[in-house]
């Protein structure tokens, strides 16, 4: 009985937790972005190109679980996105 109980319980852990990367980052939270997550956030495609050409990873997470590709998508950078991916997130 306890080994089905952990069986239901450990994916929807794993849900919950990603249900948080599932909300947008609000203009405070954008506000407080630096390096690789600052520059997806403004769209500064350049910026971003040089910080992952200096070994900036893209799998960082902020507060809310959220990745470099996650703030790209919420902002609409589409080419920031395709610079992201082709850069390994």
């Amino acid at each position: 009985m306890q080994l089905s109980v952990l069986r239901l319980t450990l994916p929807l852990l794993f849900v919950s937790s990603m249900a948080l990367a599932q909300v947008p980052p609000n203009p405070s939270e954008l506000a407080q972005y630096s390096g690789l997550f600052a520059a997806v956030a403004r769209g500064d495609e350049g910026a971003v190109r040089g910080l992952l050409s200096g070994g900036e990873r893209t799998d960082g997470h902020d507060g809310h679980g959220r990745t470099p590709l996650h703030v790209a998508a919420y902002r609409s950078r589409i080419e920031i996105m395709r610079v992201l991916v082709a850069a390994g997130a």
